[in-house]
């Protein structure tokens, strides 16, 4: 990875776009492209710009193409250094999770894909199922369509253990840091296949957790038989351009013996047998579970300084305290829906010793915690009423 230590801080905008770009084109050339996997669900007007581009582009998904499909599909685009594309991505799109960046070897892609389904493509676009720029079919250099072979795979995947299948989206920068941090070797080899690199932000749809001043690297390598794939993670600061090792390691490895070791070896049985739809194993799920729970830890506290900070003079590191210590205190009491989870928190930060010190609020959470419907209705209202009031005469 580049190192391009200097303490002096970028603020400029029009640097930090020269700073990410120059990363994303580091060691690029005729044969190593750059390319982007953008989510048209968040980029506004993408099919548009898309097509106004002049840049090799198009859909993962395939069938009829109405508006609402190409509006929400992921796309794959050839990008080119001084495209007004590019600029407009790099600029409008970088911070807000509009997708993620990768370099990939086209000579490495034909050996591993030699077949682009050139003929495939060509009878979807005729029957109004394929969208993408004109002429793709007919590329000499068709690395566009083989990356597509390449990533469609990935578009839906089974959750282990209940086979339940659902989208994956690889694209989202948060979902792909959360995967690649938690990927074993084989998995990696499989999704990451012959792309050397993968470039993002540090993005969080939680405002407060959102860090795009962080450009995520991962370099991705493969041992020499090419089964497995090993992955090296840090994270550029662009307005300081400095580069630093991810703290966590990457490179999930399954505890011998456990049942996750028996787990990856199934999905790799699985892939060897081509079934249809790659598995998440359940070491990810959880990964995203504990993602999605810091999510509501931090969105519990920065609404907490809302409601009680001014009475309580709290900043948002004491907030993520009392949030992460009242959210575990209220599911003991048996609380499981957000609300009323977030309620339970502000009483908590508003009541001084909620709930013990009020024999109305202990009998609530008593009653509603044997699971009785009606019981657990009443304390949701109580918990609101209790959260919007600020008097402590409510509870007494």
């Amino acid at each position: 990875m580049m190192d391009h230590s200097n303490h002096a801080l970028i603020q400029d905008p029009a640097v930090k776009l020269a700073t990410i770009k120059e990363y994303l084109w580091f060691n690029a050339d005729s044969d190593v492209g750059v390319w982007a996997l953008l989510d048209g669900q968040w980029a506004p007007n993408l099919a548009h710009e898309l097509i106004n581009s002049k840049l090799e582009f198009c859909s993962l998904f395939e069938g009829p193409i109405e508006n609402e499909r190409i509006i929400n599909s992921p796309y794959l685009v050839r990008l080119e250094q001084d495209n007004r594309l590019t600029d407009w991505l790099l600029s409008e799109g970088w911070s807000k999770g509009w997708g993620v960046y990768f370099q990939v070897s086209g000579e490495a892609l034909s050996r591993e894909y030699p077949s682009t389904n050139a003929d495939h493509i060509a009878r979807k676009r005729a029957a109004g199922e394929f969208f993408g720029s004109d002429g793709l079919e007919d590329l000499e250099d068709a690395t566009i369509l083989r990356l597509r072979r390449h990533f469609r795979k990935f578009t839906r995947v089974r959750l282990f253990p209940s086979d339940r299948i659902v989208v994956f989206r690889f694209y989202d920068p948060a979902t792909l840091r959360t995967y690649l941090m938690n990927a074993d070797y084989y998995e990696l080899r499989q999704f990451a296949g012959p792309i050397r690199l993968f470039i993002f932000e540090d993005y969080s749809e939680v405002e407060s957790l959102n860090a795009p001043d962080n450009m995520l690297m991962f370099s991705v390598s493969c041992d020499e038989d090419g089964t497995r794939a090993k992955i090296r993670a840090g994270i550029l600061d662009i307005r300081l351009r400095e580069v630093r090792e991810l703290a966590s390691s990457p490179n999930y490895i399954a505890p011998a013996g456990s049942s996750y070791q028996q787990e990856v070896q199934q999905l790799r049985d699985e892939t060897d047998r081509g079934v249809p739809y790659p598995r998440i194993g359940a070491h990810h799920v959880e990964a995203f579970q504990k993602v999605e729970d810091a999510k509501f830890r931090e969105q519990v506290a920065t609404g907490l300084i809302e409601c009680v900070g001014d009475e309580r003079n709290i900043n948002l590191e004491e907030a993520r305290t009392i949030s992460r210590l009242e959210i575990e205190r209220g599911k003991q009491h048996g609380l499981t829906t957000k609300t009323d989870l977030i309620n339970f928190v502000i009483c908590s930060a508003r009541h001084s010793q909620f709930p013990q010190k009020y024999p109305i609020a202990n009998e609530a959470l008593s009653s509603a915690e044997g699971g009785d419907k009606f019981s657990q209705e009443r304390l949701a209202r109580l918990l609101h009423r209790w959260a919007t009031q600020e008097q402590r005469e409510v509870l007494e």
